[in-house]
């Protein structure tokens, strides 16, 4: 990114599904079966359009999803709103994926939904967008669906990312360094957790518009000021209540 051989990232956090009943796999990713029972409800799919509308406009979007019925649903949402999108999955013959690229680059479908089979070795650089619509603890994974709209395209300045997960601090940014290693003591989070400490690097600030970004008081994306360095914070004036204590039957109950 710095010699300008792939463009900046910019990152922004929306809505997230409750994982709190989904299951690992072995590899320490979530189940896909309960994934996709926590991930594909309307109104976390109506989501992934209206901040789509909101934070990436027009722009050529490339959209992974948990699995072919969740992918399916997300695209139908796209097309009733007008966006003309496409959909590709591992049983999409190469011919019909190559009409799809061709749409997409000449900019006749701005919107690309899949699984996972775009993740890896896919160079359709017009994409500026990136919607991760399916929570991931695979930063190998991560890293390459974000890989996608980090190619070099005429007047592509940047690439949006929009995560629909909780746990970006975990994954963090794709040009963040990573020590990669043999030694299977440590997991890549845990390393990576340990270079920040050690070199006192700012921590992730998500602003109310959904932009990440670090080191500064002031939101680049939207301009809402965070609270200045001496300034009183803010607060709500709330009727405070005594908490008594229940009646042993009635906690017994509980």
């Amino acid at each position: 990114v710095d010699q300008e051989y792939l463009v900046p990232m910019k990152y922004y956090g929306a809505d997230a599904p409750d994982l709190a009943l989904v299951k690992l796999n072995a590899d320490g990713d979530y189940q896909e079966k309960g994934l996709a029972e926590a991930t594909d409800k309307p109104e976390l799919i109506g989501s992934i359009y209206t901040n789509y509308k909101r934070i990436a406009g027009d722009r050529t979007t490339l959209i992974f999803a948990v699995n072919c019925k969740h992918a399916q649903h997300i695209h139908d949402e796209f097309m009733r709103h007008g966006v003309t999108s496409e959909y590709i999955d591992g049983s999409t013959p190469t011919e019909e994926r190559e009409a799809i690229k061709a749409r997409v680059m000449s900019g006749k479908s701005k919107v690309i939904v899949n699984i996972g089979v775009m993740a890896f070795g896919t160079d359709w650089p017009i994409i500026s967008c990136v919607i991760i619509a399916r929570v991931t603890r695979n930063i190998s994974s991560w890293i390459q669906m974000i890989g996608r709209g980090s190619r070099l395209y005429p007047d592509k300045q940047d690439c949006l990312v929009i995560y629909h997960g909780d746990n970006f601090d975990d994954l963090g940014r794709i040009d963040d360094p990573i020590e990669w290693t043999l030694d299977d003591k440590s997991t890549i989070r845990e390393r990576k957790e340990a270079a920040k400490k050690a070199a006192k690097e700012p921590k992730d600030i998500k602003c109310k518009c959904g932009y990440v970004f670090r080191a500064s008081r002031v939101c680049p994306s939207c301009g809402l000021a965070m609270i200045q360095k001496g300034e009183a914070i803010p607060f709500h004036e709330a009727e405070l209540k005594e908490l008594k204590k229940p009646a042993p039957a009635v906690k017994a109950d509980w």
